[in-house]
């Protein structure tokens, strides 16, 4: 990667590591990265909330039921 804007812009949009960028162009941390380039990569932040999930111990629960609203205002149940 070359320490320029182009491949800085380049990095984050094939997905890499802000961090990684950061210590390529010589920051102290990713907040000059985030800043100028995150919205680059309008999914950082969602790609890094699902990739960490499931240390937090969330799983998915096949049990639970999909509600719709029928446009009365009253959720209508979804029957399978």
């Amino acid at each position: 990667m070359s320490c320029g804007t182009l491949g800085a812009s380049q990095a984050v949009m094939t997905g890499m590591r802000l961090v990684v960028i950061a210590r390529k162009l010589r920051h102290a941390d990713t907040r000059i990265v985030e800043k100028h380039y995150g919205h680059l990569a309008p999914s950082y932040v969602a790609d890094a909330v699902r990739q960490h999930a499931p240390r937090f111990g969330f799983q998915h629960d096949t049990k639970v039921a999909v509600l719709r609203s029928d446009g009365s205002g009253h959720a209508a149940r979804r029957l399978p």
